[in-house]
């Protein structure tokens, strides 16, 4: 089990978001910053039969310990 810290830190990075899609719909970034912080706003390519994209805004951000986000209907 790898320590919070280090999941924290990998879960900032959008990058890495499609390793952890636990159905393959998440194909990779679009924009954004690379590693995310409070307020940060990202795009990602999505593929749930047909291609599609989602924007997306960090909500919820404490470092080591909490980071959400949430559909960006801006």
């Amino acid at each position: 089990m790898a320590p919070a810290a280090d999941a924290f830190h990998f879960l900032r990075r959008p990058a890495n978001h499609p390793v952890i899609s636990g159905d393959s719909t998440v194909k990779g970034v679009t924009k954004g910053p690379e590693v995310l912080s409070e307020a940060d706003r990202f795009g990602m390519r999505m593929r749930m039969g047909l291609p599609y994209r989602i924007s997306s805004k960090v909500v919820e951000f404490q470092p080591d310990r909490l980071l959400a986000w949430c559909r960006d209907v801006r």
